[in-house]
């Protein structure tokens, strides 16, 4: 039994001796290991580069960074290792430990029978202070692709990897930000504007950002184009209810004061082009046209040079009349003008889209208010209006009655009155207050007084019974002066 164990023993000795005998031979076949001299590259951050040596044995690859390591069968690592032979390895490059103005240095070891040499240098180059405006699909805007700001206002996005500030720009720009944190587009826009006095002529220039430090970091170029074809600046402090005097020599403001004419403003076009337009009131609100060819005959008259227009009017004898015009960029007037009344003046009142092109005016008359109304009835023609001065004895009762002299009477006797009378102010634009305000209500009926703009309509007439009291009715012009009052008396039968 125990010569059976030492012979166990023995062949146990026997196998390792021959084991380890092998290995010695291995080694002494491949001799002294053989290591390469040591190469210098550099490599940034995103990119790859290859590494090539000759190994005559065994061998494994270490890296001392973290931000470089070996790609191995789609996959990372800081080591590798292989058999001896021609060898044929790629590193990538990462972003770890950045810190911005500082360059890295990894070294690369290589590993054979039991020691180890530098074979790599690979030096990642410093990453500097970097800033971009981008459009809105994050293309940068370079030297030869200036970023373009549009009529009024662009908005930007702004890339960098530190935190910004923005110290210079055109004194024809302003921008909503100077400053900004680092980080990508989504957290960083900015917002620019023409600035007023600078939007009508083609501009160019420069954004200057810098650093924490002060350092100028980079420069972006913009540039403007110009007010466009579509748009118009008209520059004045109201577009609303200037008021003329009757001879033309001055004017004003609802809330300022008289001035010399003419009336001037001024309008900021592309190429100082845009189009004028007369228009004249036919009621408050609504107007018609001034044809071209009837432009020099009307009551006022438009001059024009490059930006400025001079508004002149005649003297006024009659009653007090109101008028406008529409100054129109050039792209919208070749819009209209083939049918302007339908597309700007629908049922003679402007449009709302056409709002900003228009100025509006009136001139005072010195025209007496007798020589004004007219009235008629649906159903009978012409109606007279008396003038009560001329049939009291003492204007002083007026005076007593009503605080005004310009007092009227409308005549209805034998006119058939069923339906509406129209009382109209040919131009003298009012408001009109009713006394009593529903007079004679019968059956959920009742007299309606309205006005619109120079026209008083009197509705339901029918239901004045015959010898009743009269309705009176106060009269104001638009600006507050009072035109009169008027009398509608009912018929005698």
């Amino acid at each position: 039994m125990k010569d059976k164990i030492y012979y166990l023993k023995f062949l146990v000795l026997v196998f390792c001796l021959a084991f380890a005998s092998c290995s010695d031979d291995d080694d002494k076949g491949q001799g002294n290991p053989v290591f390469p001299e040591v190469q210098k590259i550099s490599c940034a951050v995103g990119e790859t580069a290859t590494l090539t040596f000759n190994a005559n044995m065994n061998w494994k690859l270490s890296s001392s960074a973290l931000w470089c390591k070996f790609v191995v069968d789609g996959g990372q690592g800081n080591s590798c290792s292989g058999e001896a032979g021609e060898q044929t390895i790629t590193v990538s490059i990462g972003d770890d430990a950045t810190a911005l103005n500082k360059s890295y240095k990894a070294e690369i070891y290589l590993w054979m029978g039991g020691d180890k040499k530098v074979v790599y240098e690979i030096t990642r180059p410093s990453t500097g202070y970097e800033v971009s405006l981008l459009d809105e699909n994050g293309n940068p805007y370079t030297e030869n692709n200036p970023a373009t700001i549009a009529y009024k206002s662009s908005s930007f996005y702004i890339r960098a990897n530190f935190d910004w500030q923005l110290t210079e720009w055109p004194d024809w720009i302003d921008a909503d930000k100077t400053s900004g944190e680092a980080g990508e587009q989504s957290t960083n826009k900015l917002y620019i504007n023409i600035q007023s006095g600078h939007t009508k002529n083609a501009n160019d220039g420069f954004l200057t950002f810098m650093n924490q430090a002060g350092d100028k970091v980079a420069t972006v170029p913009v540039k403007y184009e110009g007010i466009p074809s579509n748009a118009i600046e008209i520059i004045i402090s109201s577009q609303w209810n200037w008021t003329f005097s009757s001879d033309g020599s001055t004017y004003s403001s609802s809330s300022g004061e008289e001035q010399e004419a003419p009336f001037t403003f001024n309008v900021i076009a592309k190429d100082d082009q845009y189009k004028v337009v007369c228009l004249i009131n036919e009621t408050e609100y609504t107007y018609s046209r001034v044809e071209d060819e009837n432009i020099e005959s009307n009551w006022f008259h438009v001059k024009k040079e490059n930006e400025t227009i001079e508004l002149l009017v005649d003297n006024n004898d009659g009653i007090e009349r109101g008028g406008a015009v529409i100054v129109f960029p050039m792209d919208v007037w070749n819009e209209v003008k083939n049918n302007f009344d339908d597309l700007v003046l629908p049922d003679g009142e402007v449009a709302s889209k056409y709002d900003d092109y228009i100025i509006t005016f009136k001139q005072s008359g010195i025209g007496g208010a007798e020589d004004g109304f007219t009235a008629s009835s649906e159903y009978g023609g012409k109606l007279e209006i008396i003038d009560m001065k001329t049939v009291v004895e003492d204007p002083d009762i007026l005076w007593g009655e009503y605080n005004t002299d310009q007092v009227y009477q409308i005549s209805l006797e034998g006119m058939h009155l069923y339906g509406t009378v129209t009382v109209n102010m040919n131009g003298k634009f009012a408001n009109a207050i009713v006394v009593p305000q529903n007079p004679y209500e019968g059956e959920g009926e009742s007299v309606v007084v309205e006005t619109e703009g120079s026209t008083i309509m009197i509705y339901q007439a029918y239901l004045m019974e015959p010898g009743g009291d009269a309705i009176t009715i106060y009269l104001y012009s638009r600006s507050g002066e009072t035109i009169g009052v008027l009398l509608v008396e009912r018929p005698l039968e």
